[in-house]
């Protein structure tokens, strides 16, 4: 996936759920590194993970529902606005 694609919210949903995977093993390693020395390959996981974190917070970042849970182009704000116009 590119990072200048945009995303479905199924696409952003997969991208936080594997964020939040990636993250938990990353606290993991961690405490079992403050015990005990990570190896070498445990290392080399470890800055896999650190990468890929990384370009799933930049992708994440740039996520922009594709379609407003209202329809069309306006916001919740703008059609409340419209209706309290309405009634007076």
């Amino acid at each position: 996936m590119r990072i200048n694609d945009k995303l479905s919210a199924e696409e952003a949903e997969q991208l936080a759920v594997e964020l939040s995977t990636l993250s938990k093993q990353q606290s993991e390693a961690l405490h079992k590194g403050a015990y005990i020395s990570m190896s070498k390959e445990e290392a080399k996981q470890y800055d896999q993970r650190r990468t890929r974190i990384s370009e799933l917070c930049t992708l994440l970042g740039k996520f922009k529902p594709l379609e407003s849970p209202f329809g069309g182009d306006h916001s919740e704000s703008t059609s409340l606005g419209n209706q309290s116009n309405e009634q007076q």
